[in-house]
């Protein structure tokens, strides 16, 4: 159905032939699952008043997730667990990295007891409120709670590259970022501060951006030596070399960076073009294509992080497009190398003195942070844990050898035996991210790429053809989503009491903005305060009559009905394309699954059940196992290219916003490589 009104219910007209997977390229894929979602998303982008352009953007997510190429499954959160942290003692703002930084983190030595951490977030909704500073600390010492300066935690698997302008995954920022510092941060009560932009100033037409650097920041050596002073040119250089590395944060900038995208486009060199560059008065200027109004919120991510231009050409880096892509090719390139912490300079709370694969990463405190008096904790220790042993995981938590824990679904009979469920367990918040099964589209990957003769597919060539053609039809990949029980499968990490809470069904966090006045759009008039959300499911109404539900914390997708009837049309339209498929002959899923992990194993096997059941055993789930983490994310999560996206349906796989406008979620599903998750649907 397109996006003017159309309904996607089952129609009564015959089933039409769907095209041959050799016939088809990825722009021709990529049009007819996605096609007018592009334009969308460019006529929301083109409107200047936030309000109005918020329900464009509701609209063009709308037309998105009727799509069905992929299906949101879940946010963090929203699961019963202990902790030795304060309640929010590190900030909570739904987009950049800020949420990762643990140096503000308050550890108490006990349990924090439930009564107290709601008397501690009454106190944070006050200061919120009244715009006063929120201490957890003195809060807790109030309460006779004493505490550590050391912070444990787990790991499964390091970072793939330290190279913070080089990577948009989660799991390597939330470790960089804990040794760098850049112009802004949040506060507990997610204000935005100076950090090392001293102060700004904003010209009157609100393209030019003057950030004043404090002259009281150093760099520092994996050593704790100091390495030179941090400057505004170090933030040009950053911001260059994430341009030439093309790790998919450099689309964040077009349109918003003078001279960006133009730049990478080969259209003059970055010193003459590019609007990022230091004035006469040593202060960094940033320069706008138009008025961004959330540009701001955009410098707590990697784009605008700092780069040491003199280290890293000591570390074999280079800048300019060509000259990069030369230099890391090389064996002399050894900027941001995994495992390395020497590899890279700090200065921020946090050098990085160990990193070593299936054993342990440690954070040590720097001592010549510009702001020592806000860190909390002197020591961050990351201690490897495949997830194959949760029983011992929960008793050293119990012990005190780690801060918390989620009590999953296996570990909770042992919590509520000893009495700590009782006494301790509370039920957290969920958060911006959001999780989802990504449907291959254009399957061109049977085994892992990055690690050949791994994880190989066991289908016949006539079942990697019938499958990939069921893919190109709207209905295979809704029958396939609506058989896909979110409730089971959550219930195995968060038990069956909360497996709804924290199951999410659109892209964007529902309550990610809410209109401050009152807008009417594509049909719609809504009233001020109306949720983005809100917007979303309305416009979605307009295009599917399925009665899904895209709030949170219900199962808004599932229905076992419809998707039986939904696979039964695209058998028809199979039929109609010379496939024939009865349960003898089924559609041949692909999953992927990390076996150690108790839970995940657990989990594909969930999938496997009400998928075939659903789907009256026409789709039949293979679940191809690894005990390799590594090989498991490399056919997904760490792939490069939609390529060699080896599964027709994939789970590890989620987006976090980089800042405050739904953008930031719909880009990532632009062609042309522009969209970073696109990848995941097996496109660019």
């Amino acid at each position: 159905s397109s996006a003017g009104g159309a309904s996607s219910a089952p129609s009564s007209q015959g089933p039409v032939a769907l095209p041959k997977f050799e016939d088809m390229t990825e722009d021709d894929t990529y049009d007819m699952v996605l096609g007018d979602y592009v334009g969308l998303v460019e006529d929301a982008a083109a409107i200047k008043d936030n309000d109005e352009r918020a329900a464009a953007y509701a609209k063009a997510e709308a037309y998105l997730l009727d799509t069905n190429a992929f299906s949101p499954t879940s946010t963090d959160g929203g699961a019963h667990a202990i902790t030795h942290a304060a309640y929010k003692s590190v900030p909570s703002v739904s987009w950049g990295f800020d949420s990762d930084r643990l140096e503000t983190t308050v550890v108490a030595t006990s349990f924090v007891d439930p009564e107290d951490r709601e008397y501690l977030k009454g106190e944070w909704e006050k200061c919120v409120k009244n715009g006063t500073t929120y201490d957890p600390e003195a809060l807790l010492a109030d309460l006779d709670y004493e505490f550590t300066r050391e912070y444990n935690t787990t790991f499964s698997d390091l970072p793939q590259t330290l190279d913070i302008q080089a990577t948009s995954r989660q799991a390597d920022t939330e470790i960089i970022v804990q040794g760098l510092d850049t112009l802004v941060k949040y506060d507990l009560t997610n204000r935005l501060q100076p950090a090392i932009a001293s102060s700004w100033d904003i010209s009157a037409d609100g393209k030019t951006y003057t950030f004043h650097i404090r002259n009281d920041v150093n760099w520092y050596k994996a050593d704790k030596t100091v390495y030179g002073k941090v400057t505004a040119e170090d933030f040009v250089t950053g911001f260059q070399h994430m341009l030439d590395a093309k790790a998919g944060l450099e689309s964040l900038t077009f349109g918003v960076v003078k001279g960006a995208k133009e730049y990478l486009q080969g259209e003059g060199e970055f010193d003459d073009i590019v609007g990022v560059y230091v004035n006469d008065a040593g202060d960094l200027v940033i320069e706008l294509e138009d008025e961004v109004p959330y540009f701001m919120t955009m410098l707590a991510y990697n784009v605008f992080t700092p780069l040491n231009k003199q280290f890293f050409t000591e570390k074999g880096g280079a800048l300019g497009v060509n000259e990069y892509k030369q230099a890391v090719g090389g064996k002399n390139y050894n900027y941001g190398r995994s495992g390395k912490p020497d590899s890279i300079l700090y200065n921020g709370a946090f050098i990085c003195t160990q990193m070593t694969e299936k054993s342990k990463m440690v954070l040590e405190a720097n001592p010549g942070y510009y702001t020592p008096s806000i860190r909390k904790v002197n020591k961050i220790t990351y201690i490897y844990n495949d997830g194959s042993d949760l029983t011992t995981y929960y008793r050293d938590v119990v012990a005190g050898k780690y801060v918390g824990c989620g009590l999953s679904s296996s570990i909770l009979p042992l919590a509520k035996e000893d009495g700590n469920f009782d006494k301790y367990a509370y039920v957290t918040g969920t958060s911006a991210t959001t999780y989802f099964s990504g449907n291959n589209v254009y399957r061109q990957a049977y085994d892992c790429v990055a690690y050949p003769s791994y994880l190989p597919s066991t289908k016949t060539d006539a079942q990697k053809d019938a499958t990939r053609v069921a893919m190109f039809s709207k209905n295979f990949r809704k029958a396939l989503n609506y058989s896909f029980n979110k409730v089971a499968y959550n219930a195995i990490s968060k038990g069956e009491d909360l497996a709804d809470a924290s199951l999410r069904n659109m892209y964007t966090r529902p309550d990610f903005l809410y209109l401050e006045k009152e807008v009417s759009y594509g049909g719609h008039t809504f009233a001020k305060g109306t949720s983005y959300g809100e917007m979303v499911q309305a416009f979605f109404d307009d295009i599917n009559d399925d009665g899904i539900d895209l709030a949170d914390g219900c199962d808004g997708w599932y229905n076992p009905t419809l998707a039986k009837q939904y696979m039964d049309k695209a058998v028809a339209e199979l039929a109609a394309s010379g496939i024939t498929v009865t349960k003898e002959n089924p559609i041949c899923i692909d999953i992927v699954n990390y076996s150690t992990s108790v839970i995940m194993a657990e989990q594909a096997q969930v999938y496997k059940k009400y998928v075939e059941e659903a789907t009256d055993g026409l789709v039949k789930v293979l679940v191809n196992d690894t005990p390799h983490l590594y090989v498991y994310y490399y056919s997904g999560y760490y792939a490069d290219y939609g390529r060699e996206a080896n599964y027709d349906v994939y789970f590890g796989s989620g987006w976090g916003p980089d800042f405050g406008d739904p953008i930031t979620y719909l880009n990532t599903f632009l062609p042309d490589g522009d969209g970073y998750m696109t990848k995941v649907v097996g496109l660019y």
